[in-house]
């Protein structure tokens, strides 16, 4: 089997790309996944569409960082079984549908993609799989290319926006929160200076110690009559990502795992904190939730399937675009 861009991969990437695409709730496959810049193009398309009733529209992505493909399927079915018990998980325990973000999304409806990180491998647009350049790619829609940051520790050009920050410019009120602190003081720094300079615009980057930090923030963010209620959200979760590397990557160890419960969890009560809104039927959500890059051993920032191969749930459908490789 070849990758997303029809390259040969090993005999362990051929397996675990068998795997992933053995799971039935994906509505493409790896032949067509989405690059993940489609993400940011799809949130400012639906922003600048005309709202067609009425509708207030709000955008909330949660970023599950760290979290490879092969993963959900410790949070949804990977077949139909007739009882949970007749089919045995990568992680060994039966998807959970309580208090999980991604299963109660997918029970409303939400759509489920194969993505991929990391550039178009042999062109200009290659580059790491890691935590900056992904969610920059995610969230401008562009790849590190044109946004900046083809790997980590560089800046993101100003001219290449966020999602977040274009909505701002248009009034919405935008919050990108995290607890990552490259974010604050190597990644985004362009952005954060350029909202300095231009105080009326209504975003802020909001750095959190740890991911309990950051949930209490954006549930602030998502709670209608907080001080800190805003449009557009944009947020991290590292759990996965921190557990990934201090124990590896990957279904056969329960730290990952668990790692990802804990965030999924998290998503789900913040989902709750949109879905109990009192003007909820007034608005029109986008909700999206993914992730920025895989892992291999303890690692990530490589061009592996397993480095590269992504995934997004999102409650409305999302189509290639006119240039889905771009």
């Amino acid at each position: 089997m070849s990758d997303e861009n029809g390259t040969a991969v090993t005999s362990a990437g051929q397996a675990y790309l068998d795997a992933v695409s053995t799971y039935p709730f994906w509505e493409n496959t790896v032949a067509t996944a989405l690059p993940q810049t489609r993400i940011g193009q799809f949130v400012m398309a639906f922003l600048q569409a005309p709202s067609a009733d009425g509708r207030r529209k709000k955008v909330a992505l949660i970023g599950y960082d760290g979290a490879r493909a092969d993963a959900l399927v410790n949070i949804l079915p990977a077949n139909a079984p007739q009882s949970a018990a007749s089919t045995t998980y990568f992680s060994g325990h039966a998807p959970s549908p309580v208090c999980s973000g991604i299963s109660s999304e997918v029970a409303a409806g939400a759509h489920v993609y194969l993505t991929f990180a990391g550039g178009i491998r042999g062109t200009a647009t290659e580059q790491e799989t890691s935590t900056a350049p992904g969610w920059a790619s995610i969230t401008t829609g562009r790849w590190g290319v044109d946004h900046g940051m083809t790997k980590s520790g560089v800046a993101k050009h100003i001219s290449a926006k966020t999602f977040m920050l274009q909505a701002a410019e248009t009034g919405l009120r935008s919050a990108f929160v995290a607890s990552w602190p490259d974010h604050f003081h190597v990644n985004y720094v362009d952005e954060i200076a350029y909202l300095k300079a231009h105080p009326a615009i209504p975003m802020r980057f909001i750095e959190e110690a740890d991911d309990r930090g950051t949930f209490a923030q954006v549930r602030r963010c998502l709670t209608a009559g907080a001080a800190d209620e805003c449009d557009v959200v944009f947020c991290t979760l590292e759990g996965t990502d921190h557990n990934g590397h201090e124990t590896g990557f990957g279904n056969t160890n329960y730290r990952y795992v668990d790692g990802l419960r804990d965030e999924d969890e998290m998503a789900y009560q913040l989902l709750e904190t949109i879905r109990q809104r009192p003007n909820r039927a007034q608005e029109d959500w986008l909700i999206i939730l993914t992730t920025d890059h895989g892992g291999l051993g303890c690692n990530h920032g490589g061009q592996t399937v397993e480095e590269r191969t992504t995934w997004l749930v999102c409650n409305k459908p999302v189509s290639a675009g006119d240039a889905p490789l771009s």
